[in-house]
């Protein structure tokens, strides 16, 4: 027979699971849910259109789109340049004005960045960059002498130069606050003279990153 004391704590272990239970329901509830409603309708099943039956057809579809392997390399480039290219703009700037006046006035303004979100952003970028937008209207019709806005394809083209900018606008913020993060963790490795500072920089990213992963 179970005794008392083993009655009150098998009680006690219920109570401290029943909030972890709903907290995760909660949580993976929607998460499960909206995966349903992306995988089921990937397979043919969606009966609100009409379609019961399970069924390969939405993927020879998708298979038989033209330009589908275009798009794929194009977001495939785009999404790797954009992220180079963020890492060396945060890597050149925090070697060259780390420790000066204008890399501390800097660090107060990200939080604020940051705080922008991203859709708000690349339709702020979109209406600056666009053959209407801003710049061109601040420099019309007195510096270019356009009336009206020029026939240039600047969004949407077909190098994915603009998505590759609106990329590196968004990363940049995010990669200086890592990097703030990692200088400003103790040094535990001396480095000599003649080792550029994007080292330090890059050997502090990658055992912070390490470390996390080593975290449980």
């Amino acid at each position: 027979m179970p005794s008392e004391v083993d009655r009150l704590s098998q009680g006690t272990r219920l109570r401290v699971d029943a909030p972890t239970i709903l907290v995760t329901v909660l949580l993976a509830g929607p998460v499960l849910a909206g995966l349903a409603g992306t995988a089921l309708p990937a397979f043919g099943y969606l009966p609100a259109l009409g379609y019961g039956q399970f069924s390969f057809a939405p993927f020879q579809q998708l298979f038989e789109a033209p330009g589908l392997v275009t798009s794929a390399l194009l977001s495939l480039s785009t999404g790797l340049t954009a992220s180079l290219l963020s890492l060396a703009i945060v890597l050149i700037f925090t070697a060259g004005w780390s420790g000066t006046q204008t890399f501390r006035r800097l660090t107060r303004f990200l939080s604020p960045l940051l705080s922008v979100p991203h859709a708000a952003a690349a339709i702020g970028l979109a209406f600056l960059i666009a053959p209407s937008g801003f710049v061109v209207r601040l420099v019309s019709p007195w510096a270019t002498g356009w009336t009206r806005p020029p026939d240039i394809l600047i969004l949407n083209d077909p190098y994915g130069m603009a998505m590759t900018f609106g990329l590196v606008a968004k990363e940049v913020p995010f990669l200086f606050l890592m990097t703030l993060a990692a200088l400003n963790r103790p040094r535990t490795q001396d480095f000599s003279k003649p080792a550029p500072v994007w080292a330090m920089v890059v050997w502090r990213l990658s055992s912070r990153s390490s470390c996390r992963r080593s975290i449980p």
